[in-house]
Order: C-alpha cells, then structure tokens, then sequence
C-alpha cells in the first residue's frame, strides 16, 4: 500500500492512487493543482488528496503546510475573497463551507483572484 498524500507529492510520486478507505484494493485520489500566482507567495505544489468535498480535499492537502492553508482560508476555514476554486473546470458555489462534491477523478484549481484595470 502506498502512504496517503502529502502536499508536495504528485499523482505520478504516488501512482494516482492510495489505500482504500475499507481496507480492500485502492481508489484515486483527486488532485490539486495552485497557479502560478499562489505560488509566487506561498510555497504549495501540485498535490494530491482525498476527499469527497472540497472542504475535505484541501484540509488534507494543507494538513502539513498550515501557511498555504492560511493564504487560501480565511480564520473562520471559508475561502478567502481574492482566491478562486475550480472543480474540474466549474467554479465552486459554497465558498463558505466549500462542500462542493470531488470525485476521486476530479482536478481542483486554486486560483489567486486578479482585479485591477
């Protein structure tokens, strides 16, 4: 079995999959994916995590890089105004509690939102 992901570690480091929840064969693993933006001010690599929400994918990606986390949620874990999700291409509706679904296929995109003329 292979060890759940951390931030930092691709879908290839990993091989795009990770233990089952019920202890049998594996499953996939939905993958986060930061612009350049983001990272320009805080280090956060593509990742991997699992989750069947939003919420759930980025508290495993960012349970290792708590200043990523801080960059990307506010203190009260809703998504900051200047950030942007992307779940497999359609923007996020509950910035809130972020409980839009992800599938184990499923590619998020963390965007640092640009205003400004």
């Amino acid at each position: 079995m292979r060890p759940e992901a951390s931030l930092g570690q691709t879908r290839r480091d990993l091989g795009d999959v990770a233990p089952n929840d019920n202890g049998g064969g594996c499953r996939q693993m939905a993958r986060i994916v930061f612009t350049a933006n983001v990272q320009r001010h805080v280090a956060c690599p593509e990742a991997i995590a699992s989750g069947r929400t939003v919420r759930e994918v980025l508290d495993n990606a960012f349970a290792d890089n708590p200043q990523a986390r801080g960059y990307v949620l506010d203190d009260q874990a809703a998504l900051r105004k200047h950030m942007s999700v992307f779940v497999d291409g359609r923007r996020i509706r509950d910035r809130v509690k972020l409980s839009d679904p992800v599938t184990e296929t499923s590619t998020i995109h963390v965007f640092q939102a640009l205003s400004g003329g």
